[in-house]
């Protein structure tokens, strides 16, 4: 069979977040990498698709759907969830401006990314 090309394989872009203290009053310096890897998640999947479908239906199969949630059920819980995390957000938020008001080292940690972290505390 030809293909005329190399053979290309799936690609993830990682992000790594990059944070250094300075030697002088310990600020915080902030920064980013990203590269591009191999997939290999992707390709193992592709690799054992059949193997994996038949270990997906058997945990299926196993499963308890007399306890399940209803479509509604999951629907309140999926809001609380939500709200929950968008308080703990706000709360972070908080904290991180308050030790920077205060001239101290601070970071916004894994949930930089979310709503809330550009949220104002007025908002509350």
């Amino acid at each position: 069979m030809e293909h005329f090309g190399s053979v290309a394989w799936p690609q993830h872009t990682v992000h790594i977040p990059l944070v250094a203290m300075t030697a002088d009053k310990g600020a915080a310096v902030t920064g980013s990498a990203s590269g591009e890897i191999s997939d290999t998640f992707a390709f193992t999947i592709w690799l054992h698709k059949e193997a994996v479908i038949r270990a997906l239906s058997a945990e299926l199969d196993q499963c308890d759907y007399a306890n399940a949630l209803t479509q509604q059920q999951r629907e309140v819980r999926l809001s609380e969830i939500g709200r929950d995390r968008l308080r703990a957000e706000r709360e972070e938020a908080a904290l991180v401006w308050h030790a920077q008001a205060q001239a101290m080292p601070s970071s916004t940690g894994p949930t930089s990314d979310t709503p809330a972290s550009s949220t104002s505390l007025s908002s509350r």
